[in-house]
């Protein structure tokens, strides 16, 4: 009778735990992208601004987040080209002032936007993983809350409220 009693207990709260799991996850792959699943099923980058779209401000911050994404990684690739191709330049060429000086011009650019690329990436991730988090959170705290469409004002779960109560 107890192992029975123990089962039922387990099985209720397989149910409630499963309740409460958020409505876009985020996971990471082998090469550190982004990949957004909703209940098991992965979600595309436009789904996921489709299920965003009653929640403006948390949009705006989830496309910033994107764009800086694909901003740091195009500046990471531009900056291996940068390099490669003045090192390239440097041993096609025979070795004269110019072709070291493009060699030099080519790495200083590659390593600067090196240095800058992960930085603009990890910002950008963290304003996706920042918009996911309050919009699963405005999920969760109020799922029938939708906005009017001719609003254009965010609801804020902060907000005070004064009541006087006669």
């Amino acid at each position: 009778m107890k192992r029975v009693v123990i089962f039922l207990f387990c099985l209720a709260s397989i149910e409630v735990f499963g309740q409460q799991e958020t409505p876009i996850s985020i996971r990471e792959n082998f090469f550190n992208y982004y990949r957004y699943e909703s209940r098991g099923a992965p979600l595309r980058t436009e789904e996921v601004k489709a299920a965003m779209a009653n929640y403006p401000e948390t949009l705006k911050k989830f496309e910033t987040g994107s764009r800086n994404m694909e901003l740091g990684k195009g500046m990471k690739i531009a900056s291996s080209l940068l390099i490669t191709s003045g090192l390239v330049y440097l041993l096609a060429d025979d070795f004269s002032s110019r072709s070291l000086n493009v060699f030099i011009g080519t790495s200083i650019a590659g390593m600067v936007l090196g240095f800058v690329a992960p930085g603009i990436h990890e910002e950008g991730k963290d304003n996706v993983s920042q918009a996911i988090q309050e919009y699963n959170y405005q999920i969760l705290r109020n799922p029938d809350y939708l906005l009017k469409p001719t609003s254009f004002e965010a609801r804020n779960p902060y907000r005070l409220a004064w009541t006087i109560h006669f």
